[in-house]
């Protein structure tokens, strides 16, 4: 029994240090996917205070914009996401 096992530990030795195969690269054709525009921002009014109603319709422009740009960026994830499965 104690001769199967050294030849055993002796084998798997052996095997260990046999030449490693080379990891296989699989290149995907991907589809660009459309991204979105970064969306130009109004600025704020710094002479006026945040909660005056000029501000707060900036305020209103930019979350449209923001909200818009974010939906679009997440589609474009799903895009890739779609070709990757």
């Amino acid at each position: 029994m104690t001769r199967a096992a050294l030849l055993l530990i002796v084998s798997i030795g052996l095997c260990s240090c046999g030449p490693k195969q080379a990891p296989v690269m699989v290149t995907v054709p991907v589809v660009q996917c459309p991204a979105p525009q970064r969306p130009a921002l109004p600025d704020m009014d710094a002479a006026l205070p945040l909660d005056s109603p000029a501000n707060v319709e900036r305020l209103m422009i930019r979350d449209d914009a923001l909200r818009g740009y974010i939906h679009g960026l997440e589609s474009c994830v799903e895009c890739y996401r779609r070709q990757a499965e």
